[in-house]
C-alpha cells in the first residue's frame, strides 16, 4: 500500500533517496489523484539521487480517489467534445486557478534550498499549473509538461517575461487529443519560447495520454 506524506499543505506520495540532490514534483490530471503518475518515477531517467514528490489535488471531487487542482466547466467540456471541438482556456482567468498555483508554491518554496536542482512536472490540468508554477519559482531549472494548454494568456504573457532566469522545459501533445487542442497547446509553446525560455515540442499521433514514445523522448530529452 502507498502511504501519502504531508508535503507542506498537501499531502503527498514520495519516493526519497537518502541523499537527495534533486527534487521532481509531479502533478496529476483533473478526476486522477497522488497514485496516477507515481509510475512515471520508475520510467523517467532522473537518477537515483531525485527525491520524487506526487501530490494529492486540493479538490475533493466527491468520487472514490478523484481530486483536481481547481474546478472546470464540466458541461462545457462535455459540449466541446459532442461537437468535436475544444475548449479555449486562454481567456479563462481564475480565483481558483491562482489559489491553487498559490497552495503548491508555498510547499515549493520551502523545498528549493535543499537541491542543487529542482523540476516540475504534470499531466494535462497538472501540467497547466506546473507551467505557471515554474513561470513564478525561479529556483525551477526544468519543466516537464504532458498534454497541457494555454490558460489565462495575459498572466502566462505577464509572469513569462517578467522571469529573468530562464528555465529549459519539455512539453508534448497528442494531434488528437480530444479534451486540450494541439493548437491551445502550440500556442503556449510559443510563448514560453518567444519569452526565451529553451523549449523542446514533442506532439504525438494519439490522444490525452503520455506514450511509452514520449517517455522515451523525455529521456533523451534529460540526457542531452
Amino acid at each position: 500500500m502507498l502511504n501519502l506524506v504531508q508535503w507542506g499543505q498537501l499531502q503527498a506520495l514520495e519516493v526519497r533517496p537518502a541523499k537527495a540532490r534533486r527534487l521532481c514534483v509531479m502533478l496529476h490530471g483533473y478526476g486522477a489523484n497522488a497514485a496516477d503518475l507515481f509510475s512515471l518515477h520508475q520510467m523517467i531517467s532522473l537518477g537515483k539521487n531525485t527525491h520524487w514528490i506526487f501530490p494529492d489535488g486540493i479538490l475533493d471531487l466527491g468520487q472514490a480517489w478523484s481530486r483536481a487542482w481547481f474546478p472546470i466547466d464540466v458541461e462545457a467540456l462535455e459540449r466541446a467534445l459532442q461537437q468535436g471541438t475544444h475548449r479555449d482556456f486562454s481567456s479563462i482567468s481564475s480565483r481558483e486557478f491562482e489559489a491553487a498555483s498559490d497552495v503548491v508554491f508555498e510547499s515549493l518554496k520551502a523545498s528549493l534550498d535543499q537541491y542543487e536542482e529542482v523540476i516540475l512536472a504534470g499531466f494535462s490540468q497538472g501540467a497547466m499549473l506546473a507551467t505557471d508554477l515554474a513561470l513564478r519559482t525561479p529556483g525551477v531549472s526544468r519543466l516537464i509538461a504532458f498534454s497541457s494548454n494555454l490558460i489565462d494568456e495575459k498572466r502566462t504573457r505577464r509572469i513569462s517575461s517578467e522571469r529573468e532566469n530562464k528555465f529549459s522545459f519539455f512539453q508534448s501533445h497528442g494531434i488528437y487529443d480530444p479534451l486540450l487542442s494541439l493548437s491551445g497547446a502550440k500556442k503556449l509553446f510559443e510563448i514560453l519560447t518567444e519569452d526565451h525560455h529553451h523549449g523542446s515540442w514533442h506532439e504525438f499521433s494519439g490522444g490525452h495520454e503520455i506514450p511509452q514514445t514520449i517517455i522515451q523522448s523525455l529521456n533523451e530529452w534529460i540526457k542531452a
